[in-house]
């Protein structure tokens, strides 16, 4: 019984220690936010640059919406249509989105503990995520793609507990939500989008019912027709049209390519550094053949 009481005043200790330290993160997120913080030297001046947008919203809504690619701007317009209606008060729509923006950070916080991890690591990884630079500077100063991150991060979610559940039903309904989730994610980010491919095809191997797989397509289909309308029917083509930042004729044309080689080479490189520093090389890179799922 002594020893029972003993546990539990440590319990209790690392609880106060832990919301204490959730307490300190938060706090230094809002001093960052009332400083007016830019990690990336690079957030800020997009999201006074991008005002604009939301300004045409809310003067014009109708005539903004069905011609938002003449505006210049590559980026969904959900966001700004919702900055809109925080125009005279941009200052809330930040620490509003800065709040809102956590919301990412606890479903990260609950798939880690979906992979088995502990209770007390799972916090302390998760929240890391507050000091990551592009984090905070796009907490700050809204931005679709932080947006998205946070939808996405809700799908990735629900695909575990799919992956992880025993159950046929379960893992319909996880995949119906993963499926929702990650659409409004690509509403906001249309890159998020691709991930319908692999998500697709993990549910057809999964299930292998014909019947299943159409329908969950055709959800798919469904939720992505008012996107496609808007960029085929309506010829609001904002994605391949031309920007205020114009880096090259187009950042999808060839002018463009040589920047890309060099981004995609460094991350490939980023993250072989492990096995590329190991004196071991030769034995991991036969452990990544041989592995089987």
């Amino acid at each position: 019984m002594y020893f029972n009481y003993i546990y539990s005043l440590k319990m209790i200790e690392n609880r106060k220690f832990l919301w204490l330290y959730l307490f300190l993160i938060y706090i230094f997120l809002v001093f960052g936010f009332l400083s007016g913080e830019d990690p990336i030297k690079g957030a800020k001046q997009d999201f006074l640059s991008h005002r604009q947008a939301g300004l045409a919203f809310s003067n014009d809504f109708l005539k903004t919406f069905l011609n938002y690619n003449d505006i210049g701007m590559r980026h969904s317009p959900v966001l700004y249509i919702l900055r809109s209606f925080f125009i005279e008060n941009e200052n809330l729509f930040r620490f509003l989105f800065l709040n809102l923006s956590l919301i990412s950070v606890f479903f990260f916080f609950k798939s880690l503990l979906l992979k088995n991890i502990n209770n007390n690591l799972a916090i302390f990884f998760s929240s890391l995520i507050l000091i990551l630079p592009t984090f905070r500077a796009y907490s700050y100063w809204p931005d679709p793609h932080l947006a998205g991150f946070l939808f996405f991060m809700i799908s990735l979610y629900f695909f575990l507990k799919f992956e992880y559940s025993n159950e046929i039903i379960s893992k319909k309904n996880y995949a119906y939500l993963n499926t929702i989730f990650l659409a409004i994610s690509a509403y906001f980010s249309p890159n998020y989008g691709l991930m319908v491919i692999y998500y697709l095809f993990t549910y057809f191997y999964t299930f292998k019912e014909l019947k299943y797989f159409i329908k969950i397509l055709l959800i798919n289909i469904l939720l992505a027709l008012p996107f496609f309308y808007y960029l085929i029917i309506l010829d609001v083509n904002f994605i391949f049209g031309e920007a205020e930042f114009n880096i090259g004729d187009n950042i999808y044309s060839l002018n463009n390519i040589s920047n890309k080689i060099i981004l995609i080479l460094s991350l490939f490189l980023f993250y072989q550094l492990p096995m590329v520093l190991s004196l071991n090389h030769k034995k991991i890179l036969y452990k990544i053949i041989e592995y089987k799922y």
